[in-house]
């Protein structure tokens, strides 16, 4: 399982469903992480969050490598904290959802 921690330090975080094996994937210029998403489809398998401080959407392997910034802050989209992920496994759409805007952002190759 994978949450969010908007501690002193946020962070997020992954587990095995009974909580053993606890390690810690991100703890690094993360403002209000929240809005995971899990593409399975993917190969390396990744990980989406929204940060609601930052304004922003990230994507990395799941196993919190190869970060990068898919939406920042120039997109004026405030306030993130959910999304969805959509399509099929050569296209995707990200649904978001935001503290003033629902609205769907890009469609991407998944190359």
């Amino acid at each position: 399982m994978y949450w969010s921690d908007w501690g002193k330090v946020a962070k997020i975080e992954v587990a095995n469903l009974d909580g053993s094996n606890r390690q810690v994937l991100i703890n690094s210029s993360l403002g209000w992480p929240n809005g995971l998403a899990i593409d399975i489809a993917a190969t390396p398998k990744k990980l989406y969050w929204a940060d609601a401080k930052h304004d922003k959407i990230e994507v990395s392997d799941v196993n919190g490598s190869n970060r990068i910034v898919l939406v920042d802050e120039k997109q004026n989209i405030p306030h993130l904290f959910g999304f969805s992920l959509l399509g099929k496994k050569t296209h995707a759409h990200i649904c978001l959802i935001s503290y003033r805007v629902l609205r769907e952002w890009g469609k991407w190759s998944k190359t």
